[in-house]
């Protein structure tokens, strides 16, 4: 049987590498600025506004698939 301690240093010290092994794989990513990464989400949104339905809405009531389909009705 394993000394409890043992283990848990073991399981501790598994996920302080993992964690190295990740900070080191991100340290490698290209870099880009807040601005132009802003500047390319609005282009963005703005070119599939017109797919959003969170922005302009269901043309029909029927068109929503998350309208509640009954209502409660209290005895």
């Amino acid at each position: 049987m394993t000394d409890p301690r043992a283990r848990k240093l073991q399981e501790v010290l598994q996920r302080q590498t993992e964690l190295v092994q990740q900070l080191r794989a991100e340290k490698n990513l290209a870099r880009v600025p807040v601005s132009t990464t802003t500047r390319d989400m609005m282009a963005f949104m703005d070119e599939h506004a017109h797919h959003d339905y969170l922005l302009r809405g269901f043309p029909k009531p029927n068109d929503n698939p998350f309208v509640e389909k009954g209502k409660c009705d209290i005895i």
